[in-house]
């Protein structure tokens, strides 16, 4: 009976020791993470081209130190007037840990405001050297002149070579106002911020001559049907989209609802002397027809056919899409004499 009851208190004092170690162990932890997560706090940081130089206590003492690096680069670099900061300055509040926090001296030691002479460079917290760049801001005008579109009349029955110019064509002028930043006497930016149109661009007028084969097909307008049974969204002739430009065609697009994957046929019997894509055309073809007249067809979703094809008038040539230069769905259209651009409306009605 003695032996149990000894036994028993061992077995108690042991589970009474194994508890005290275990209090003292978790307790130990929770001191060790106290140490390892210190209480941060709150900070301004400044970052010169996303890089860290230096974390100050106020939003305050952050944006002095800021305006006397930018005062000794105004000295530096002989700055008059306004000027423009090619580096990109930030600065960030956040919490941080007590121990990255920079004296008064030592951040004037990393923004190079203690040194009066000398370039504007500072020392990141990695050790790194920035040197902080201003250039000279100016304003220039400029003055671009925009060719004048040109409209063809023709006279039957003469020889196909006559050309006679009626009206002279004027170009228009448009003021530019840039925006230029300098370093050292050299342009390093310059960047569009004003435009206006001084003068619109004057039209001018030539009379060719056709020849009676000519006569009977340009008589005829069913010579030519239309691609796409659409309505127009541009004009031939002069537009503004993206900067002043001449539009050598007209545009199609549906009237109702959208044209997107829809049919477009040739103007005209003829042949695809070319089928291809080109950044601007987007998917295009162009058919040559007879008496010096050819078609253009751009942006389609798919051509459906090939350079060499032969195609009568109302045959499937492309599906509309917005391939290349595109701001949505549509047909662009052209109608080309000798070569030259000629409006579709004169041969075509599209009201």
């Amino acid at each position: 009976m003695l032996n149990k009851l000894k036994n028993a208190k061992l077995f108690v004092l042991c589970a009474l020791l194994l508890t005290v170690i275990i209090l003292s162990v978790s307790l130990n932890k929770d001191e060790e993470k106290k140490v390892s997560e210190p209480e941060l706090k709150e900070g301004y940081e400044i970052l010169i081209d996303s890089k860290s130089v230096c974390v100050l206590d106020s939003k305050a003492n952050a944006e002095a130190l800021v305006e006397e690096l930018l005062s000794k680069a105004v000295r530096y670099y002989g700055t008059d007037g306004k000027y423009s900061i090619l580096n990109r300055i930030d600065i960030v509040k956040g919490e941080f840990d007590p121990d990255v926090f920079y004296s008064e001296n030592e951040a004037e030691s990393s923004m190079g405001t203690n040194v009066v002479l000398g370039a504007p460079t500072v020392r990141t917290t990695e050790g790194e050297k920035i040197t902080v760049s201003l250039s000279d801001v100016s304003f220039t005008e400029k003055y671009v002149e925009t060719d004048f579109e040109t409209k063809y009349e023709y006279t039957y029955g003469v020889n196909q070579s006559y050309e006679k110019v009626i009206s002279e064509g004027k170009k228009g002028t448009i003021k530019q106002i840039y925006e230029t930043k300098e370093i050292d006497g050299k342009t390093v930016q310059e960047t569009l911020v004003w435009e206006s149109v001084l003068s619109e661009p004057e039209i001018q007028v030539i009379e060719i001559g056709v020849t009676p084969s000519m006569q009977l097909a340009s008589a005829e307008l069913a010579y030519f049907i239309k691609p796409y049974d659409g309505v127009i969204s541009s004009d031939y002739g002069y537009r503004y989209l993206n900067g002043y430009e001449f539009h050598t065609g007209i545009d199609l697009v549906a009237k109702s609802g959208s044209c997107y994957g829809k049919t477009a046929v040739a103007a005209a019997d003829g042949v695809v002397v070319e089928s291809g894509y080109s950044s601007s055309r987007g998917n295009y073809v162009i058919i040559e027809h007879e008496y010096g007249f050819s078609t253009v067809y751009m942006h389609f979703k798919k051509r459906l056919v090939s350079e060499g094809d032969k195609v009568k008038a109302g045959d499937p040539i492309g599906t509309i899409g917005s391939t290349g230069r595109s701001t949505g769905p549509h047909l662009h259209f052209e109608i080309r004499l000798n070569g030259k651009h000629t409006d579709p409306e004169n041969y075509l009605s599209f009201k």
